[in-house]
């Protein structure tokens, strides 16, 4: 009797460690599952600072080249000699501000950029430097889907810049580009702005990839859209929702001004037709619009 309770109780006792196992493992996996790769932080020390948004820094004993989420500053080699000021002036600023420091790196949803370097918001204390330069005037805000956690608060900030004319903001732009783009760049905004749908080929939003540098016409339904506020973007998602999209149109906020009907409001759940140059950004294919002619209703 004795040896049948030690076995009854060492039974138990083995249905009981093995309830103990098996819950916590689904607890760790549901831990794995919901755990968010985005937002994660790391300490960085800058040791170099190349421009307005692009630093060098030792991240857990490596060096990385980091680049500045969601904004975008004049070019060092700009030909245009204000521009070339203002570039100089941005990159000052940001030496001042973070050279030598210690700061903290947040990344977003993608890691690194299609050149390797590695995409962060970086922090110094409390203050998040991406921001900073924008509401001074050295940054201007851009968008990179799908790195937008913080889009809201720089494009705030370029609103403020703007409304108290800083810097990139005080005239001396004189309503040109930031960056000057180069000619075959230039060429594929003239040809695409000419197209209508029906140039090209017509396709739709899955084969678009394949036709990358060409005139066609996507024609597929609009499962999606987002407007970035500010002087952000217009997207309009094609067959998928983002971010599953096989395709984009994507409408520059001078364009967006163009349209007769906010354009993400005008076309929701519409099966439109879009022409133009397909491109790649970030291996997905888009078709920037430059003219409201190049997209209608189908």
């Amino acid at each position: 009797m004795n040896q049948g309770q030690s076995t009854g109780s060492a039974r138990g006792r083995g249905r009981k460690f093995g309830l103990f196992i098996g819950v916590t493992a689904i607890l760790l996996v549901a831990v794995a599952v919901v755990e968010p790769r985005s937002g994660q932080s790391e300490d960085a020390t800058v040791t170099r600072v190349y421009d307005g948004d692009t630093i060098e820094a030792l991240v857990s004993g490596r060096s990385e080249k980091i680049r500045y989420i969601g904004i975008d500053t004049p070019e060092m080699d700009d030909p245009r000699p204000a521009v070339l000021e203002m570039a100089r002036e941005a990159a000052r600023a940001n030496r001042e501000l973070v050279g030598g420091r210690t700061v903290r790196l947040e990344l977003d949803v993608q890691e690194r950029d299609r050149y390797g370097r590695l995409l962060a918001y970086v922090w110094l204390a409390d203050t998040l430097v991406n921001e900073w330069l924008v509401r001074e005037g050295y940054a201007a805000a851009s968008s990179f889907p799908p790195n937008l956690r913080h889009q809201d608060r720089l494009d705030e900030a370029e609103r403020e810049a703007s409304r108290a004319d800083r810097r990139l903001w005080d005239g001396r732009l004189a309503e040109g580009p930031l960056r000057v783009p180069d000619p075959a760049s230039v060429q594929g905004k003239r040809e695409g702005a000419t197209a209508r749908p029906g140039d090209g080929e017509r396709i739709s939003a899955f084969e678009a990839a394949a036709h990358e540098g060409r005139i066609v016409t996507v024609c597929d339904s609009v499962a999606g859209t987002r407007f970035l506020g500010g002087r952000g973007k217009t997207f309009l998602n094609l067959a998928r929702p983002y971010p599953d999209q096989p395709f984009t149109v994507v409408i520059p906020y001078v364009v967006r001004q163009m349209f007769d009907e906010q354009p993400e409001t005008r076309f929701r759940r519409q099966n439109v037709c879009v022409a133009g140059v397909v491109t790649l950004y970030e291996g997905k294919p888009q078709i920037m619009i430059h003219d409201p002619g190049q997209i209608g209703s189908r």
